[in-house]
C-alpha cells in the first residue's frame, strides 16, 4: 500500500482514507471488507502529516507540511469523496502539523507556532487561539463545548495535555 509511513487515516460514509509520508496519494479502502479501491490522486501534495473527515460537509482535509507554491509553507487540502481537490493556502506562513473538524470547523495546529486557529469550511479564519510561551502544540481537538483539548511538547523535553 504505502511505501514509507503512514501520517493519517480517516473514515467518511463507509470508506477509509489513508496518506502516507512523502506521497500524492490518497489510498481508498472499503471498511467493510478493506478492499482496496480506486486512489485519489492529488497532483500538487507534497508531503501530507495528517487527514481528517468531516462528517458535516462530506469531505475530507489534508495537511500537507510543504508545498511548491510560491510565498507558502505549507497548505490544507480540501477534498470531496468525488475528486474534486481545493488547496488551501494558508496566511503567514502557516505550516499545518495535524488537523482536527467538528461541525464543518476545522482545527489547524500549526508546526513552529504558539497558536491552534479554527477556520469554516470556507477557509475564513474564526478564531485565533494564542498558547503560552515555550509549548509548540502537536494536536487538538475541539470539544462539543467548544473547549479546546491540546498536546504539547516543550523545549525541556516534555509533552503535556492541556485544555482552554
Amino acid at each position: 500500500m504505502c511505501i514509507g509511513v503512514v501520517r493519517g487515516i480517516a473514515e467518511l460514509d463507509g470508506l477509509l482514507y489513508v496518506v502516507c509520508e512523502l506521497s500524492s496519494v490518497i489510498h481508498v479502502f472499503d471498511t467493510a471488507s478493506y478492499r482496496r479501491l480506486e486512489d485519489i490522486r492529488v497532483f500538487q501534495m507534497d508531503d501530507p502529516n495528517d487527514i481528517v473527515a468531516c462528517t458535516a460537509t462530506g469531505q475530507l482535509y489534508i495537511a500537507d507540511s510543504r508545498t511548491k507554491m510560491p510565498g507558502a509553507i505549507g497548505c490544507v487540502w480540501k477534498v470531496k469523496p468525488s475528486r474534486k481537490v481545493m488547496m488551501w493556502l494558508l496566511r503567514g506562513g502557516v505550516n499545518p502539523y495535524s488537523l482536527s473538524v467538528r461541525d464543518g470547523r476545522v482545527l489547524v495546529t500549526p508546526l513552529n507556532r504558539k497558536q491552534l486557529l479554527i477556520y469554516n469550511s470556507e477557509q475564513q479564519l474564526r478564531k485565533r487561539i494564542p498558547l503560552p510561551r515555550g509549548l509548540e502544540p502537536r494536536h487538538a481537538v475541539e470539544t462539543g463545548h467548544r473547549t479546546v483539548v491540546y498536546g504539547t511538547s516543550s523545549s525541556s523535553s516534555s509533552s503535556s495535555i492541556s485544555s482552554i
